[in-house]
Protein backbone atom coordinates (compact mmCIF):
# COMPACT_ATOMS: atom_id res chain seq x y z
CA UNK A 1 0.00 0.00 0.00
CA UNK A 2 2.74 2.42 -0.99
CA UNK A 3 1.79 6.07 -1.38
CA UNK A 4 3.44 8.50 -3.74
CA UNK A 5 4.30 11.72 -1.95
CA UNK A 6 5.94 15.01 -2.78
CA UNK A 7 7.20 15.72 0.71
CA UNK A 8 8.84 19.10 1.43
CA UNK A 9 12.30 18.75 2.92
CA UNK A 10 11.24 20.96 5.84
CA UNK A 11 8.95 18.22 7.14
CA UNK A 12 11.53 15.44 7.22
CA UNK A 13 12.94 13.99 10.44
CA UNK A 14 10.80 14.08 13.58
CA UNK A 15 8.52 16.68 12.01
CA UNK A 16 7.71 14.29 9.15
CA UNK A 17 4.60 13.11 10.96
CA UNK A 18 1.87 14.78 12.96
CA UNK A 19 2.75 12.56 15.91
CA UNK A 20 6.31 13.88 15.66
CA UNK A 21 5.08 17.47 15.60
CA UNK A 22 3.14 16.88 18.78
CA UNK A 23 6.13 15.19 20.41
CA UNK A 24 8.16 18.31 19.61
CA UNK A 25 5.43 20.49 21.06
CA UNK A 26 5.29 18.35 24.21
CA UNK A 27 9.03 18.86 24.70
CA UNK A 28 8.77 22.62 24.19
CA UNK A 29 5.52 23.37 26.07
CA UNK A 30 4.64 20.28 28.15
CA UNK A 31 2.08 22.03 30.37
CA UNK A 32 0.12 23.77 27.59
CA UNK A 33 -3.41 22.37 27.25
CA UNK A 34 -3.83 20.54 23.94
CA UNK A 35 -7.30 18.99 24.24
CA UNK A 36 -10.46 19.82 26.12
CA UNK A 37 -13.19 17.19 25.98
CA UNK A 38 -15.92 17.99 28.48
CA UNK A 39 -14.37 17.73 31.93
CA UNK A 40 -11.22 16.10 30.56
CA UNK A 41 -8.19 18.23 29.77
CA UNK A 42 -4.90 16.91 28.43
CA UNK A 43 -1.69 18.86 28.20
CA UNK A 44 0.69 18.27 25.32
CA UNK A 45 2.89 16.15 27.60
CA UNK A 46 -0.08 14.05 28.75
CA UNK A 47 -1.34 13.63 25.19
CA UNK A 48 2.06 12.54 23.91
CA UNK A 49 2.52 10.10 26.80
CA UNK A 50 -0.94 8.59 26.26
CA UNK A 51 -0.27 8.20 22.54
CA UNK A 52 3.03 6.48 23.35
CA UNK A 53 1.26 3.93 25.54
CA UNK A 54 -1.25 3.22 22.77
CA UNK A 55 1.63 2.79 20.32
CA UNK A 56 3.33 0.31 22.62
CA UNK A 57 0.18 -1.79 22.80
CA UNK A 58 -0.27 -1.72 19.03
CA UNK A 59 3.31 -2.78 18.43
CA UNK A 60 2.87 -5.64 20.90
CA UNK A 61 -0.25 -6.67 18.98
CA UNK A 62 1.73 -6.84 15.75
CA UNK A 63 0.93 -3.52 14.07
CA UNK A 64 3.41 -2.71 11.34
CA UNK A 65 4.33 -0.06 8.77
CA UNK A 66 1.41 1.08 6.61
CA UNK A 67 -0.90 -1.48 8.19
CA UNK A 68 -4.38 0.04 8.61
CA UNK A 69 -5.65 0.07 12.19
CA UNK A 70 -9.37 0.77 12.47
CA UNK A 71 -10.47 3.20 15.17
CA UNK A 72 -14.06 2.37 16.19
CA UNK A 73 -14.50 5.10 18.80
CA UNK A 74 -16.70 8.19 19.06
CA UNK A 75 -15.02 11.57 18.68
CA UNK A 76 -13.19 12.39 21.90
CA UNK A 77 -9.81 12.56 23.58
CA UNK A 78 -9.35 8.77 23.48
CA UNK A 79 -9.82 8.83 19.71
CA UNK A 80 -7.09 11.43 19.31
CA UNK A 81 -4.77 9.24 21.42
CA UNK A 82 -5.67 6.27 19.21
CA UNK A 83 -4.86 8.20 16.02
CA UNK A 84 -1.53 9.47 17.35
CA UNK A 85 -0.59 6.12 18.86
CA UNK A 86 -1.23 4.44 15.53
CA UNK A 87 1.07 6.93 13.81
CA UNK A 88 3.77 6.45 16.45
CA UNK A 89 3.58 2.69 15.89
CA UNK A 90 4.24 3.21 12.18
CA UNK A 91 0.79 2.05 11.14
CA UNK A 92 -2.00 3.98 9.40
CA UNK A 93 -5.30 4.80 11.07
CA UNK A 94 -8.72 4.09 9.57
CA UNK A 95 -11.38 6.23 11.32
CA UNK A 96 -14.71 4.40 11.48
CA UNK A 97 -16.31 5.82 14.62
CA UNK A 98 -18.84 3.78 16.58
CA UNK A 99 -22.05 4.60 14.69
CA UNK A 100 -21.45 3.11 11.24
CA UNK A 101 -24.06 0.53 10.10
CA UNK A 102 -22.62 -2.94 10.85
CA UNK A 103 -22.65 -4.03 7.20
CA UNK A 104 -20.75 -0.96 6.01
CA UNK A 105 -18.26 -1.20 8.88
CA UNK A 106 -17.48 -4.83 8.07
CA UNK A 107 -17.10 -4.02 4.38
CA UNK A 108 -14.69 -1.16 5.07
CA UNK A 109 -12.62 -3.36 7.36
CA UNK A 110 -12.44 -5.94 4.57
CA UNK A 111 -11.59 -3.41 1.86
CA UNK A 112 -8.82 -1.90 4.01
CA UNK A 113 -7.49 -5.29 5.07
CA UNK A 114 -7.51 -4.19 8.71
CA UNK A 115 -6.43 -6.92 11.16
CA UNK A 116 -6.60 -4.70 14.25
CA UNK A 117 -9.30 -2.35 15.49
CA UNK A 118 -9.39 -0.12 18.57
CA UNK A 119 -12.73 0.08 20.33
CA UNK A 120 -14.25 0.82 23.72
CA UNK A 121 -14.27 -2.26 25.94
CA UNK A 122 -17.52 -1.35 27.69
CA UNK A 123 -19.47 -4.52 27.02
CA UNK A 124 -21.31 -3.26 23.94
CA UNK A 125 -21.53 -5.16 20.67
CA UNK A 126 -18.07 -5.73 19.30
CA UNK A 127 -17.53 -3.20 16.52
CA UNK A 128 -14.27 -4.60 15.23
CA UNK A 129 -15.43 -7.85 13.61
CA UNK A 130 -13.84 -9.41 11.61
CA UNK A 131 -10.71 -7.60 12.90
CA UNK A 132 -9.13 -8.27 16.30
CA UNK A 133 -10.50 -5.84 18.90
CA UNK A 134 -8.14 -3.88 21.16
CA UNK A 135 -9.63 -2.12 24.19
CA UNK A 136 -8.64 1.56 24.26
CA UNK A 137 -8.69 1.61 28.07
CA UNK A 138 -6.18 -1.23 28.23
CA UNK A 139 -3.99 0.43 25.64
CA UNK A 140 -4.01 3.69 27.62
CA UNK A 141 -3.11 1.78 30.79
CA UNK A 142 -0.16 0.11 29.07
CA UNK A 143 3.58 0.43 29.53
CA UNK A 144 4.51 4.00 30.47
CA UNK A 145 7.94 3.49 28.91
CA UNK A 146 7.39 1.54 25.68
CA UNK A 147 10.14 0.38 23.35
CA UNK A 148 11.51 2.94 20.84
CA UNK A 149 9.17 3.61 17.96
CA UNK A 150 10.17 2.40 14.49
CA UNK A 151 11.65 4.92 12.09
CA UNK A 152 9.08 5.46 9.34
CA UNK A 153 9.76 7.30 6.09
CA UNK A 154 7.53 10.32 5.33
CA UNK A 155 6.39 8.63 2.12
CA UNK A 156 4.67 5.91 4.13
CA UNK A 157 0.91 5.81 4.67
CA UNK A 158 -0.62 7.90 7.49
CA UNK A 159 -4.35 7.28 7.18
CA UNK A 160 -7.10 5.78 5.04
CA UNK A 161 -10.54 7.34 4.55
CA UNK A 162 -13.44 5.93 2.55
CA UNK A 163 -16.01 7.74 0.45
CA UNK A 164 -19.69 7.29 1.25
CA UNK A 165 -20.21 4.73 -1.50
CA UNK A 166 -23.54 6.30 -2.39
CA UNK A 167 -22.85 5.73 -6.09
CA UNK A 168 -21.27 2.28 -5.71
CA UNK A 169 -18.47 0.61 -3.77
CA UNK A 170 -16.78 2.93 -1.23
CA UNK A 171 -13.43 4.19 -2.51
CA UNK A 172 -10.36 4.66 -0.36
CA UNK A 173 -8.46 7.93 0.00
CA UNK A 174 -4.90 7.63 1.32
CA UNK A 175 -2.40 10.25 2.47
CA UNK A 176 1.28 9.93 3.30
CA UNK A 177 2.83 11.00 6.60
CA UNK A 178 4.93 13.71 5.02
CA UNK A 179 2.03 15.26 3.16
CA UNK A 180 -0.14 15.12 6.26
CA UNK A 181 2.51 16.91 8.31
CA UNK A 182 3.06 19.45 5.53
CA UNK A 183 -0.67 20.14 5.46
CA UNK A 184 -0.72 20.80 9.20
CA UNK A 185 2.32 23.09 9.01
CA UNK A 186 0.74 25.00 6.13
CA UNK A 187 -2.47 25.42 8.14
CA UNK A 188 -0.53 26.78 11.10
CA UNK A 189 1.25 29.29 8.87
CA UNK A 190 -1.93 30.24 7.01
CA UNK A 191 -4.05 30.70 10.11
CA UNK A 192 -1.18 32.18 12.16
CA UNK A 193 -2.15 29.90 15.01
CA UNK A 194 -0.87 31.04 18.40
CA UNK A 195 -0.78 29.60 21.90
CA UNK A 196 -3.82 31.61 22.98
CA UNK A 197 -5.99 30.36 20.10
CA UNK A 198 -8.85 27.94 20.77
CA UNK A 199 -10.31 25.89 17.95
CA UNK A 200 -13.50 23.83 17.98
CA UNK A 201 -13.57 20.30 16.56
CA UNK A 202 -16.95 19.01 15.39
CA UNK A 203 -16.40 17.46 11.94
CA UNK A 204 -17.18 13.75 11.50
CA UNK A 205 -14.08 11.63 11.96
CA UNK A 206 -14.44 9.98 8.55
CA UNK A 207 -14.67 13.40 6.86
CA UNK A 208 -11.38 14.74 5.54
CA UNK A 209 -11.87 18.12 7.27
CA UNK A 210 -11.46 16.34 10.62
CA UNK A 211 -7.73 16.11 9.88
CA UNK A 212 -7.46 19.88 10.09
CA UNK A 213 -9.73 20.17 13.11
CA UNK A 214 -8.20 17.33 15.08
CA UNK A 215 -4.52 17.92 14.47
CA UNK A 216 -3.70 21.52 13.55
CA UNK A 217 -4.70 22.84 16.99
CA UNK A 218 -2.60 20.16 18.72
CA UNK A 219 0.49 21.60 17.08
CA UNK A 220 -0.05 25.17 18.15
CA UNK A 221 -2.94 25.85 20.50
CA UNK A 222 -5.91 24.24 22.26
CA UNK A 223 -8.77 22.26 20.75
CA UNK A 224 -12.26 21.83 22.20
CA UNK A 225 -13.90 18.57 21.12
CA UNK A 226 -17.66 18.24 20.70
CA UNK A 227 -19.51 14.94 20.79
CA UNK A 228 -21.24 13.73 17.63
CA UNK A 229 -24.64 14.32 19.21
CA UNK A 230 -23.87 17.87 20.35
CA UNK A 231 -22.42 18.72 16.96
CA UNK A 232 -25.74 17.87 15.28
CA UNK A 233 -27.37 21.01 16.72
CA UNK A 234 -26.13 24.36 15.36
CA UNK A 235 -27.36 26.23 18.44
CA UNK A 236 -25.27 24.00 20.71
CA UNK A 237 -22.22 24.49 18.52
CA UNK A 238 -22.79 28.26 18.74
CA UNK A 239 -23.21 28.06 22.52
CA UNK A 240 -19.97 26.08 22.83
CA UNK A 241 -18.13 28.60 20.69
CA UNK A 242 -19.28 31.45 22.90
CA UNK A 243 -18.68 29.58 26.18
CA UNK A 244 -15.17 28.41 25.24
CA UNK A 245 -14.28 31.71 23.53
CA UNK A 246 -13.38 29.96 20.26
CA UNK A 247 -11.03 32.05 18.13
CA UNK A 248 -10.71 29.74 15.09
Amino acid sequence: MAVQANTPAATRGLAASVAGLIALRAAERPDTVAIEDGATRLTYAELDAAAARVAGGLLAAGAGPEEPVAVCLPRGWQTVCAFLGTLHAGAAYLPLGDAQPPGRRRRLLELAGARLAIEAGDGREQLAEPARALDIERLLDGDADPAPFPAIEPERLAYVLFTSGSTGEPKDVMLSRGNMAANVLNLLRRDRTGETDVRISHAALHYIASIDLLFAPRCGSRAVLMSEREAMFPDRVADAMARERITM
